[in-house]
């Protein structure tokens, strides 16, 4: 929506922050048209909403039915096709928009509505396919009224497990998306990395989650959910601060070495994302298959968009977002860098223990259901959904703000400051 009104090449509203020294295009105008952008983008993200949230409940729904030797199976196929349908969409974008005016280097491509209209027209064929060419059978399961899922819900909202797991979530969002700001400098200045090798060490590292994903879905579907989800922080952790410290210091700076730990951070991550979707398939009941999947996933979300407003405005600190300190490379300038991603380090690693709220395997997951099925104190029950409520709000509101011209220059909306 930020780049209405022009006809190509088609940038975001936010290039001329970050390309300040290049002659990009992007569409000026696009900050006086707040409501139509505002508009749009909350269409869009209620149509992904439904649609993601309806097909994690399906999914769910259908793991619940497996046998106990192989339940989560579905839910670890489903994530394969996906992965599969994302190297495809990567493969094509890549390849195709990477012409010069997109800053790439290829002398061949289409244009970004060209990209646009042709998963527009996948989508069609798709949903035209599931309406008239797919037979479902009944299901054997009872469909509930709306006041007896509604019931369910509530009794699922005040639940102790529940509770657990939206503080964990909350925990889980910091330990994977807490990102030092500097990052993209760092790639952009520092590693050098074109847009053709960003978009192929993508494709190679959704490839090896492919078959990482299989191995697990095949070997270790009964491997203790605690263990996989720290030892995916402890890897993260071990795996990046070599790269970090060589880059940043200047020891060796490579565009594909930039990669090489994303390239082992996106098994472990995948690994993680599975073993959370499988514990929310045994804590969810039937009726509230879609629902315990969209609260934990918003929630996660929510808190994300909290971290980069609250980073930006911690990281103002270290002042690391200037081109200058990139440009002129010095050892105090190296220094602060490193100081922003050893930071970023101890925050992942701090949550670590928080995957005690979580169950072992699938029979803790169980006992755990009934033991803490009991409804905690109404005064506390409140509370704990005020502040969740609010952070959601927190969340929206921080990312309205760069959208006005009298709220753009808040530290919180990524500004400078507005009294500078």
């Amino acid at each position: 929506m930020g780049i209405l009104n022009l006809p190509k090449p088609y940038y975001t509203v936010f290039t001329s922050n970050c390309t300040r020294d290049t002659s990009f295009i992007y569409n000026s105008n696009s900050r006086n048209e707040v409501f139509f952008y505002v508009l749009m983008f909350g269409l869009w993200n209620a149509g992904t909403s439904i649609g993601d949230n309806a097909v994690d409940g399906l999914i769910c729904q259908r793991s619940m039915l497996e046998p106990k030797g192989i339940k989560g199976r579905i839910v670890g196929i489903c994530r394969l096709v996906s992965i599969s349908g994302r190297i495809f969409a990567l493969a094509f974008v890549g390849l195709l928009l990477n012409s010069p005016e997109y800053g790439g280097t290829f002398c061949f491509g289409i244009t970004f509505n060209h990209a646009s209209l042709f998963f527009a027209c996948v989508m069609a064929s798709a949903i035209v396919y599931a309406f008239f060419f797919t037979n479902e059978p009944k299901s054997s399961v009872s469909v509930d009224s709306i006041k007896g899922n509604a019931d369910n819900i509530g009794k699922l909202v005040v639940s102790n497990y529940f509770q657990r797991m939206l503080l964990f979530s909350i925990c889980f969002a910091v330990g994977v998306r807490s990102e030092s700001p500097a990052n993209f400098k760092v790639e952009k200045n520092w590693a050098k990395v074109e847009p053709f090798v960003k978009n192929l060490m993508q494709v190679i590292m959704l490839l090896v989650e492919l078959g990482s994903l299989s191995i697990y879905v095949k070997y270790y579907l009964h491997t203790s959910w605690r263990k996989i989800l720290a030892i995916q922080q402890i890897a993260v952790a071990l795996l990046e601060i070599p790269i970090v410290v060589m880059t940043t210091f200047d020891i060796f700076r490579n565009q594909y070495f930039w990669f090489i730990d994303d390239l082992a951070n996106s098994v472990v991550q995948a690994i993680g994302f599975i073993a959370i979707n499988m514990i929310l398939v045994e804590f969810a009941n039937y009726g509230t298959e879609a629902f315990i999947h969209a609260v934990f996933w918003s929630t996660y979300t929510a808190c994300s968009a909290m971290l980069g407003i609250c980073y930006n405005y911690a990281f103002s600190l270290f002042d690391i977002m200037e081109d200058s300190r990139y440009i002129s490379d010095t050892r105090t300038d190296q220094i602060m860098v490193f100081l922003s991603y050893a930071a970023i380090y101890t925050i992942r690693l701090s949550v670590i223990p928080a995957v005690l709220l979580l169950p072992k395997q699938k029979a803790e997951a169980n006992i755990m259901k009934e033991e803490n099925s009991q409804r905690n104190p109404k005064w506390y029950n409140y509370a704990f959904l005020l502040c969740i409520v609010l952070m959601y709000l927190f969340s929206i509101v921080v990312n309205l703000l760069p959208q006005f011209e009298s709220t753009r220059c808040l530290m919180i909306a990524g500004g400078r400051g507005c009294s500078s």
